[in-house]
C-alpha cells in the first residue's frame, strides 16, 4: 500500500545516510527528513478500524468476510485492552460469537490471543499466558501466513520477560524465532531479535556484553527495508546508538542519535525519544560526567512536557532526582523525588518512603552535618599546633592535646546523639503522616467515591438505552477503586494494631489467609515483649505484610512459617516457606524486595535472603531495639 512505500523509500535512505560517501549525502538526508515526516503521520487509529469494519460486513463473499471480520474484531480488542477501553468485552463477546460461527482454522488463535491481550494489559498475568498459550496450540497448525502465530511468541515472551522469568522468555522467543524467519512480515521477527540484543545490552542475565547486543541489533538494522513499524525503525536507531557508544565508537554513537532524534522529534513517539536521551545520560553518568548528563535531562524534560504519559514523567522525574543527587544539590534532588513521589501517588496511590526519608534527612541536617566537618577541621588544626609545641615543650603541649581532644570527643558526642534524635523526630513524623494519608483517603476521597458510586447507580435506574452500559461500568470501576483505596488506607496504618499488637494483627492475618485453603502459615511469637519496639510497629507489620504477599505472588508455596523473637537487644524476624525458589545472585529483585529492604533500612535493621529451587526461601530480619525503646 503506499503506507508502505513511503517506508521502503524512508528505509533506503536511511541506508544511504549511515553507510555511503555519497556526493550527494545533503540531498538524501534533505529527503530522508521530509519522507520521515510522512512516514510517522499516518498512524492508524480505533476510529478508522471501526470505520473499515462497517465496509467489511458488507463484502458479498462470505469466507472472505468472516475471515477478515474476525481479524478486525480481534484488532479493535486488542487496541481497546491496551488503552483499558470499556468497551473491550463487547467487542470480545462479538468476537467470539464470530470465531464460533466460522469455520475459519485461525479463528480461535485470533480469540484466544485477544483475550490474553486482554488479561495481560489488566495485570492478569497467569490467565495472559494461558490464553497465549492456547493461541499458540491453534495458529500452529493451521498453515497459511505465520506472522500471527509469530507475534503471539512475541507477546508470550514479552509477558515473561516481564515478569523477571528471562529464561523461559529465551525460551520461547528461540522457539518462534525460526517462525519469525519464515514469515512474510518481518516485524516480529525484528522484535525478537532487538529482545535478544536486549538481554545482552542490558545484562539480565545477570552479565553485560555489548559486542553481542551489537550483533542482534545489527541484524534488525538489515531488516529495517522490509518492515513499516514506526516504533520499530526509531528503537533499533537509538538503541543502536547507545552500545555504540558503550563501545567507545562516539562517531558512530553520534550518528545513530541523530537520526533517531530526527525520527522521534515531531512527538510521534515521545517514549522513544526519552529512552535514547535517558541512555546518553546514563553512558555520561557512568562517566562521572554528571552535569553533562543533566544538560540531556533537561533536554528530555523539556519535550516530554506534551506528552500524557504519566509513567514516563515519573521516570524523567526520578532520572533528575538520582543526577541532582549525584552531583550533590540536594535542595534539587528533593525537588524531583517529591513530584516523583506525587506522580507515583497519580498513578496508584503508592507511596515510596525511605528515598524520601534519606533525601529529607539529608536536607534538614546538612547544618548539622557542617558543624562537625567544622569541628573536625578545627581538630586537624589544633592539632598541627600541638605537635609544632610539642617541639618546644613536650609535656605541657602534650597535657594541652589531650584536654582539648576529650572536649571535641564530647561535643562530637553531643552531635551524634542530636543527630539520632532527629532521625527519630523524623520517623515519628513520618507515622503521623501516615495516620493523616490514611484518614484522609479513608474519610474524604472513599466517601466522595462512595457518593459518586451512589449517584450513578441512582441514574442507571432511570436508564434503558446502551448509555447503561457504559455507566454500569463506570460504577463497576468506581467500585474498584473505592476497594484499592480503603486497603491502602488500611495498610498505611492498621487499625487492629492499636487494639491487638503486632502479633495479634499477624494472627488475624494469616487466620484469613489460612481459611483460603492456598498456603498454610504457622507463627511462631513466644517471649517478647511489644513495649520495646511499639515505636516501630506500623514498619514491622509491613514488613511481614510485604513478605507474606510476596510468598503468594511468586513462591507457588503450600507451607510457610513466621517467627517473632527478641533476643540481645533486637528483635529477630525470620520467614520461610517450601516454594519454588531462585538465585539470590543472579535474580533482578522488583519493586516488592526493594521496597522491604528501604524500610529495613529506615529502622536501622539488616536484611538476608537464603534460596534455592529445592529447599525455597528464608528471609530474616535483624532489628537493633537500642534506638526505639
Amino acid at each position: 500500500d503506499a503506507n508502505g512505500q513511503i517506508h521502503r523509500i524512508y528505509n533506503s535512505l536511511l541506508y544511504i545516510l549511515v553507510y555511503s560517501d555519497h556526493s550527494m549525502k545533503l540531498l538524501y538526508a534533505i529527503l530522508f527528513l521530509i519522507i520521515s515526516q510522512l512516514a510517522y503521520a499516518g498512524t492508524s487509529d480505533i476510529d478508522a478500524h471501526l470505520i473499515k469494519l462497517e465496509k467489511i460486513k458488507l463484502i458479498e463473499d462470505a469466507i472472505d468476510r468472516d475471515t477478515q471480520l474476525i481479524w478486525q474484531y480481534s484488532y479493535i480488542s486488542e487496541e481497546l485492552s491496551r488503552h483499558v477501553d470499556p468497551r473491550t468485552e463487547a467487542y470480545l463477546d462479538t468476537l467470539k460469537m464470530r470465531v464460533e460461527e466460522s469455520d475459519w482454522d485461525s479463528g480461535p488463535g485470533f480469540y484466544n490471543r485477544a483475550l490474553g491481550r486482554y488479561h495481560d494489559f489488566k495485570g492478569n498475568f497467569a490467565e495472559a499466558l494461558k490464553y497465549y498459550d492456547k493461541a499458540i496450540e491453534y495458529y500452529t497448525p493451521a498453515g497459511g501466513d505465520l506472522k500471527e502465530l509469530a507475534f503471539t511468541y512475541v507477546l508470550k515472551g514479552f509477558l515473561l520477560s516481564n515478569s523477571d522469568l528471562q529464561q523461559e522468555c529465551w525460551e520461547t522467543l528461540e522457539k518462534g524465532l525460526p517462525i519469525a524467519r519464515r514469515a512474510k512480515s518481518k516485524n516480529s521477527l525484528c522484535l525478537m531479535l532487538d529482545w535478544f540484543g536486549d538481554y545482552y545490552y542490558y545484562g539480565l542475565d545477570g552479565e553485560v556484553d555489548n559486542e553481542k547486543a551489537l550483533e542482534y541489533y545489527l541484524q534488525v538494522n538489515e531488516i529495517l527495508p522490509q518492515i513499516s513499524y514506526a516504533r520499530i525503525i526509531a528503537d533499533n536507531n537509538a538503541v543502536l546508538s547507545g552500545v555504540y557508544d558503550r563501545l567507545g565508537n562516539k562517531m558512530k554513537a553520534d550518528q545513530y542519535f541523530a537520526i533517531a532524534d530526527s525520527l522521534t522529534a515531531n512527538g510521534a513517539l515521545p517514549h522513544v525519544r526519552w529512552g535514547l536521551y535517558a541512555e546518553k545520560a546514563r553512558v555520561l553518568e557512568e562517566e562521572g560526567k554528571h552535569k553533562a548528563a543533566n544538560a540531556i535531562y533537561i533536554s528530555a524534560y523539556e519535550f516530554m512536557k506534551t506528552s500524557s504519559n504519566i509513567e514516563f514523567k515519573s521516570r524523567i522525574e526520578e532520572a533528575l532526582w538520582k543526577n541532582y543527587k549525584n552531583i550533590g544539590n540536594n535542595k534539587m534532588a528533593l525537588h524531583h523525588y517529591e513530584k516523583h513521589i506525587e506522580m507515583e501517588g497519580q498513578m496508584d496511590l503508592v507511596k515510596v518512603e525511605s528515598d524520601y526519608a534519606e533525601l529529607e534527612k539529608k536536607y534538614n541536617i546538612s547544618i548539622k552535618e557542617n558543624e562537625i566537618t567544622e569541628l573536625q577541621k578545627k581538630q586537624q588544626k589544633n592539632t598541627r599546633n600541638y605537635l609544632i609545641g610539642l617541639l618546644a615543650l613536650i609535656t605541657i603541649g602534650s597535657i594541652f592535646a589531650l584536654r582539648k581532644n576529650r572536649q571535641l570527643k564530647k561535643s562530637y558526642s553531643a552531635l551524634e546523639e542530636s543527630q539520632d534524635k532527629l532521625e527519630q523526630a523524623i520517623y515519628l513524623g513520618e507515622t503521623q503522616e501516615r495516620s493523616r494519608l490514611a484518614s484522609e483517603l479513608h474519610d474524604n476521597v472513599n466517601t466522595k467515591l462512595a457518593a459518586a458510586k451512589w449517584q450513578l447507580e441512582a441514574l442507571s435506574e432511570k436508564i434503558e438505552t446502551k448509555d447503561k452500559i457504559i455507566i454500569d461500568n463506570t460504577i463497576q470501576i468506581i467500585g474498584g477503586v473505592y476497594q484499592d483505596v480503603r486497603s491502602i488506607s488500611h495498610n498505611l496504618v492498621p487499625a487492629q494494631l492499636e487494639s491487638a499488637g503486632l502479633v495479634g494483627s499477624i494472627k488475624n492475618l494469616i487466620q484469613k489467609l489460612n481459611s483460603s485453603d492456598q498456603v498454610n502459615f504457622e507463627l511462631y511469637a513466644d517471649d517478647i515483649d511489644e513495649d520495646h519496639f511499639h515505636k516501630i510497629v506500623y514498619p514491622l507489620y509491613n514488613i511481614i505484610f510485604e513478605l507474606i504477599n510476596n510468598i503468594l505472588k511468586h513462591a507457588q508455596a503450600t507451607h510457610a512459617t513466621i517467627k517473632i523473637s527478641e533476643q540481645s537487644d533486637q528483635v529477630n524476624i525470620a520467614i520461610e516457606d517450601n516454594g519454588k525458589g531462585y538465585d539470590v545472585n543472579k535474580t533482578k529483585h522488583g519493586f516488592g524486595i526493594k521496597s522491604i529492604a528501604n524500610r529495613v533500612a529506615s529502622i536501622k535493621g539488616t536484611l538476608a535472603i537464603e534460596s534455592d529451587e529445592q529447599s525455597g526461601t528464608k528471609t530474616t530480619i535483624k532489628i537493633p531495639l537500642k534506638k526505639w525503646t
